[in-house]
């Protein structure tokens, strides 16, 4: 008999899905298939019985006891309305709706954000090391289809997953990973009625991401880490951090930007967060 997932890990980009996938996997009550980012529907809006059933041999390997998750962090993306908000070609405009009419609406959202400001500079910069975008776009003039800006409106995004999904649904976490690594697993657990469970690497760092160096100047990368260094035509200053040269990629007048960009999706973020007890307890 096919099984499919009763929860979904689904995003956001750069806040730490990898971490939440590899130690859940840990949990010996969860199945996670080994690789996440399946992206099922992300390009599929209406899948029939014959793609779910393809889809549900990833969870072959579940035992019937076990709680099946999968994890997908692009399934955050929803669309929204703003200029720079395109989102790649064939991308799926309602995952959401998507996700309920596939699995129901029993099943368990998990979200795990941080500061949107810095997570669009995480990101920026993993765009840089795969050679996806080179320093010569600035962050706010790069291809609007690597979601570099848009994803960061996570009060928005989870207004989309409201719509079809009740709050209790729906797990926010907001907190420090490096901080409270072990708490906040504990209480994901707790959400998924899973037994508690002592993660044996809960503090261990799955992906570090491209090296970065922040400070009052701006974000700096390491010219070795930047593919094609030759190409690059913007004007950007140089420096030596630890005996290594590093390019100036983003402007504090830029940090400073993003951070207005964000300012009234995070006060929405609040506002639809406030009274839910699975977030910043």
């Amino acid at each position: 008999m096919s099984q499919l997932p009763s929860f979904l890990i689904i995003g956001a980009q750069k806040c730490g899905t990898t971490w939440l996938h590899h130690q859940l996997r840990e949990h010996p009550d969860i199945y996670l298939p080994e690789r996440k980012d399946h992206e099922f529907f992300s390009f599929t809006q209406s899948p029939n019985d014959h793609q779910v059933t393809v889809w549900s041999e990833r969870y072959t390997a579940a035992s019937q006891a076990s709680i099946i998750g999968d994890a997908t962090a692009s399934y955050y993306w929803t669309q929204l309305a703003k200029p720079w908000h395109l989102q790649p070609d064939s991308f799926n405009p309602d995952i959401p709706k998507s996700v309920l009419n596939v699995l129901g609406n029993k099943t368990k959202i998990i979200i795990i954000l941080r500061n949107p400001v810095d997570r669009a500079i995480s990101a920026y910069a993993h765009h840089i090391s795969m050679g996806s975008l080179t320093p010569n776009w600035d962050i706010f003039s790069a291809p609007a289809n690597l979601g570099l800006l848009t994803i960061g409106f996570f009060g928005q995004h989870l207004s989309n997953w409201l719509k079809y999904f009740p709050q209790e649904s729906i797990y926010v976490e907001r907190r420090s990973i490096k901080q409270l690594h072990q708490k906040i697993l504990t209480d994901i657990c707790a959400f998924l009625d899973v037994p508690a469970y002592t993660f044996g690497q809960s503090s261990k760092v799955i992906y570090r991401g491209m090296p970065r160096q922040i400070n009052q100047e701006g974000v700096w990368l390491r010219l070795q880490d930047i593919k094609n260094i030759t190409a690059i035509q913007r004007a950007l200053p140089i420096t030596i951090i630890n005996d290594e040269r590093y390019i100036r990629v983003i402007h504090p007048a830029e940090i400073k930007r993003l951070t207005q960009l964000y300012s009234s999706d995070q006060q929405l973020l609040d506002r639809l967060l406030d009274g839910n007890k699975s977030a910043d307890s």
